[in-house]
């Protein structure tokens, strides 16, 4: 069998199909290419073939390249899951919930540490006071989260299982 590499023009005499729709159909990875950018005529003939099935089993081009699309995003989203570029929900969450938990129970405590700190202080006093705690429970929220950091420990959790 010949490995040769061969250009999009030929692969489309070969196929009987035009240039521009076997760069489409590569594009789409249905049909495979070389490092180079080239296309071997063996391989392409099969993708090619199998391509044709499906579409025909399928009874439309568009339902199975619309079903291609998402499975090829399907496998591009696992893959970044994996990369740790993105977050699971569930990682997500835990950490946004914690910090929403952290900063709810700063608020809730406003009351009982500033009522020791308020009897001492006139109105002025006792603003400032309030007005600094709560924003010491804002500031909590304000802080950036670093999901990168998240999902990259919450990958090394799940290997480690």
């Amino acid at each position: 069998m010949s490995l040769k590499e061969l250009t999009s023009a030929e692969i489309a005499t070969a196929l009987k199909i035009s240039p521009g729709r076997v760069r489409q159909l590569a594009g789409l990875g249905i049909l495979p290419r070389t490092p180079n950018g080239g296309y071997v005529l063996s391989f392409c003939k099969k993708a090619f073939f199998d391509y044709k099935k499906r579409v025909h089993d399928a009874g439309d081009e568009s339902t199975y390249l619309e079903y291609l699309k998402i499975s090829n995003d399907l496998m591009e989203m696992q893959n970044r899951v994996m990369r740790g570029e993105f977050l699971h929900r569930d990682d997500f969450i835990s950490t946004t919930g914690a910090r929403v938990q952290s900063c709810r129970s700063r608020l809730l405590i406003i009351p009982t540490k500033a009522s020791l700190l308020l009897i001492a202080n006139d109105d002025a006093g006792c603003l400032s006071i309030l007005r600094r705690m709560v924003t010491e429970a804002r500031r909590e929220l304000e802080t950036d989260i670093d999901f990168l950091r998240i999902a990259k420990s919450a990958l090394k959790d799940k290997k480690r299982r």
